[in-house]
């Protein structure tokens, strides 16, 4: 009895809707949970096929139509919200749009018309986020302001009075908005520190002010309470607090809040206490809601299996388990929800009534189930008695009632089962997509849709178009248009085809801002449609190439080596829609290994410590040597030979890790008429295609290690040769491969270099260590590239100066550093050390200058002393003489 009446209730409400849009009365909205997912990418090209009318003209083979390359704006649809009838949108530029019943001024243009096609909403880029009621909108900006306009009867813009506004108009001055949901005549929105807020209608407590009166401005609910996410239903609220509690307020009708009573509550009410909760979709007369250990629960009126609990639950007034779940997304209509499990397939439940739930049938479905077998949905939006649904490549599709072209099919007819919604119809070939002969005088462009004939003009670069003389042929789910054109550029030039957006007669798709008679409601972003071909002459430039670039550390000496790079013929597939494979890989000219080498010879450039050396191989002349055996694109894997060469420790050679797939598209005449490169993607897997480049690059760092030395030898008479003199060494790692690690050092005799007189430990940064006459520090296994600068500390009576060598050449003129002063330290420049050759710094201390008497000048105080005693002694004993001389003689 209850699913009779229930299903009663359902269709009549159903019947009336559509006798009040039909009227155009307003209706209250019918949807549910603000959890309309964004809609990424929904434009998709049709298949066309293009033909060139003239002398001898050859019809274009299947391979020459593969799809290649695109023309489009670029531009994306991200967000989406639908109301009772109209739909706001979001672009990926930022931009804000609306179509639809503007009858209060809901789309925000500036007046109350209806607009059959996506039209602009005044000129901001910053919008965020939308939501769309059945009457009136809202909005975010990038900057934190709220947004509203539309209907405002009962307050629900927010601006403190009840008048409807035609255009957005900003809530407030607060610019820490963060969420906005919509109810049928009230809204409820979360400031970024967590407070929450509401206004608009309040007769059913959904405000949550403890009372049901409305309000014309936010207020806040329970203030001190932070909450973690809030939705509207119809004529209630729902939200979970930062403790993951639930709470419910507003209309408990059919028992929807989960209270246990179908007494309204006017304040926030914990649901389920003891319980924690992720995510809360209440709808109409029911709710569904995520607890925090993964369990789906619902409560409410459910006659049509919309609780999703089986057929012995029609209704319940606290919420009850269906189970644990593994949607990753999930969002409720009127009477019906659509999720996505983690592993890409797509459920559903609830009405059946014209074809909703997807499922073939009008049937209802009590119990989740799945639609289709495809594993590939990333996002769905349930309508009112429609849905929608995206896939992982961008495409749309649509099922359920048609009425009014809901389902973007270019049709009223219901559709029972998800079918592809082709976003745009698009004269669509691949870039140097045909050769076609000079005197060639009109393009005819074949679209798999009926398109409008008032779309506007085409070009064609190099050529005159006649448009007065362009003609029209419809048929049943096609369209052909054939323009006359005359070529202007020389032979051999490559012509692009240009055309605006173009839409069709019926419930299609229109351009942006298109007012052309018969326009469906359209889809957008438009793109701005163009193709390639080229007259008959010289043949087109191939500039792809295979690049191997070779990276040293600075001052290292390219190795003679040896790179091998394969080219394995493959199939893929060239298109979704329709699927169009390459040429079988038995079919696939072989492409011998080729081989790219290096050597000491090898030119190079050396910027910021990094030398880097490259040779290339032309893929066009690799290609234009073969032999093709008929028209097609032929495909093949470019990899580089892992195991070769080998290097010797301790060198080191890292390999490139790219992948690429070349195509190349062979023309009817078996001429090479495009050569592309993508990268690609390899896992354990599958083989995936990445972005188009120019180039093949593959990239290989090649390093090696060497020695550095330090010498010291003492010159001149009384040096003290077993003086111990004291350096610092710096040492910094090089700008490409390999590290300084902890390294042992050996001090050895010059003269017997193969004894160790001690071990000194080095590593990067500053080391110290001493060195007396004919001794030298030799350090092994120091990175090539490393850099280094010395000093020595001043000794007593010495001068020192060095000689710097790099690689076997000596740095500067000798002495590279010398100083004139005794008792002066002496500091090197920084120098990097190269892979051959000797890397040393030799040091000598001169002894100062001694006179021919044998004693040292420095010991002059002393030295003056002993003389002034023997002058002394001379001078008595001269004085003695002198005396003796003067007595008489006996």
């Amino acid at each position: 009895m209850n699913n009779y009446v229930g299903n009663f209730y359902t269709k009549i409400t159903l019947v009336l809707s559509f006798a009040f849009v039909l009227l155009g009365v307003s209706i209250p909205s019918a949807f549910g949970a603000e959890d309309i997912s964004a809609i990424q990418s929904i434009t998709r090209n049709i298949q066309t096929v293009v033909s060139f009318q003239g002398a001898g003209q050859v019809p274009l083979s299947t391979e020459e139509g593969v799809e290649l390359l695109t023309g489009s704006t670029g531009l994306t649809v991200v967000e989406i919200a639908g109301g009772g009838l109209h739909t706001l949108a979001i672009l990926s530029d930022g931009t804000l749009w609306a179509w639809g019943n503007g009858q209060h001024g809901q789309l925000g243009l500036g007046n109350t018309a209806n607009a059959l096609v996506p039209t602009q909403v005044g000129t901001a880029t910053n919008w965020k986020s939308i939501s769309a009621s059945n009457e009136y909108s809202l909005a975010l900006q990038s900057d934190g302001t709220l947004w509203t306009w539309g209907r405002n009867n009962q307050g629900q813009l927010a601006l403190g009075d009840t008048s409807d506004r035609l255009v957005p108009t900003q809530v407030g001055i607060l610019d820490t908005w963060e969420y906005i949901s919509r109810g049928s005549h009230h809204a409820i929105a979360l400031q970024s520190d967590g407070s929450l807020w509401t206004w608009g209608r309040g007769a059913e407590g959904q405000l949550g002010q403890n009372s049901t009166a409305g309000s014309l401005e936010p207020v806040q609910i329970q203030p001190g309470t932070t909450w973690k996410s809030a939705s509207a239903g119809q004529w209630s609220s729902m939200g979970i607090q930062d403790d993951g509690t639930l709470w419910g307020w507003g209309a408990c009708a059919f028992g929807g809040l989960g209270l246990s009573t179908a007494v309204q509550a006017l304040i926030p009410t914990q649901i389920q206490p003891g319980t924690t909760w992720e995510n809360i979709f209440p709808a109409a007369n029911h709710t569904l809601g995520i607890q925090s250990d993964g369990t789906l629960w619902a409560w409410g009126w459910g006659p049509d299996g919309q609780l999703g609990l089986g057929p012995t639950i029609v209704q319940t007034n606290t919420p009850v388990s269906g189970g644990a779940i593994t949607f990753q997304t999930m969002s409720t209509g009127w009477a019906h929800t659509l999720a996505i499990e983690d592993d890409g397939t797509l459920w559903s439940w609830g009405m059946g009534q014209l074809g909703r739930l997807g499922l073939d049938s009008w049937d209802n479905v009590d119990m989740p189930t799945q639609v289709g077998t495809l594993d590939t949905w990333s996002s769905v939006s349930p309508g009112l008695s429609h849905s929608l649904g995206i896939q992982n490549n961008g495409t749309l599709w649509s099922w359920g009632m048609g009425l009014f072209g809901a389902t973007g099919l270019g049709t009223t007819a219901d559709v029972l089962t998800p079918t592809l919604v082709h976003a745009q119809a698009t004269a669509n070939t691949p870039a140097h997509n045909a050769t076609v002969p000079h005197n060639t005088n009109s393009i005819t462009i074949t679209f798999n849709r009926v398109m409008h004939e008032d779309f506007g003009s085409v070009t064609v670069s190099g050529a005159t178009v006649d448009m007065t003389g362009a003609s029209w042929v419809h048929g049943t789910n096609t369209s052909t248009l054939t323009v006359p054109i005359t070529i202007t550029a020389s032979p051999g030039s490559t012509h692009t085809v240009t055309a605006p957006g173009l839409f069709t007669t019926e419930g299609g798709f229109a351009a942006r801002g298109a007012t052309a008679p018969n326009a469906g409601p359209g889809a957008f972003p438009a793109m701005n449609h163009s193709f390639s071909f080229t007259t008959e002459g010289p043949p087109l430039p191939m500039q792809d190439t295979l690049t191997k670039t070779l990276r040293l550390p600075a001052n290292t000496t390219i190795p003679t080596l040896a790179f091998d790079f394969t080219f394995t013929p493959v199939q893929v597939t060239m298109s979704e829609n329709p699927t169009v494979s390459s040429v079988a890989a038995a079919s696939v000219p072989t492409i011998s290994t080729q081989t790219i080498s290096f050597n000491s010879t090898s030119t190079y450039t050396e910027a910021s410590g990094i030398r880097t050396s490259s040779q290339s191989i032309s893929l066009s002349n690799l290609v234009n040597a073969l032999t093709f055996p008929h028209a097609g694109t032929f495909v093949w894997n470019i990899e580089e030979v892992q195991a070769t060469p080998t290097v010797t420790s301790p060198s080191h050679l890292d390999f490139s890790q790219a992948r690429y797939e070349m195509r190349v598209l062979v023309d009817r005449y078996l001429e090479v008429r495009a050569i592309e490169l993508f990268v690609r993607v390899v896992d354990t897997n599958t083989q995936t295609v990445g972005t188009k480049v120019p180039v093949a690059l593959f990239t290989n760092t090649y390093t090696s290690a060497t020695t550095l030395s330090v010498q010291k030898v003492v010159t001149g008479s009384f040096a003290n040769e077993n003086l111990d003199f004291n350096f610092t060494l710096t040492l910094t790692n090089p700008t490409l491969g390999g590290t300084i690690g902890n390294i042992t050092a050996n001090v050895v005799d010059i003269n017997t270099p193969n004894t160790t007189l001690r071990t000194v430990p080095i590593t990067v940064g500053t080391n110290t260590f001493v060195l007396s006459h004919n001794e030298r520090l030799v350090i092994p296994n120091l990175p090539t590239g490393t850099t280094f600068s010395i000093t020595e500390a001043a000794a007593t009576e010495y001068t020192a100066s060095a000689v710097i060598t790099i690689g076997g050449t000596v740095q500067g003129t000798p002495p590279t550093y010398q100083n004139p002063l005794p008792n002066t330290a002496l500091t090197t420049g920084t120098y990097t050390i190269a892979t051959s050759g000797t890397n040393s710094a030799n040091f000598t201390n001169a002894h100062q200058f001694t006179p021919p008497t044998g004693l040292s000048i420095a010991n002059a105080p002393y030295i003056l002393g002993v003389l002034a005693v023997v002058a002394l002694v001379l001078l008595a004993a001269t004085r003695k003489r002198k005396t003796i001389e003067s007595l008489p003689i006996v």
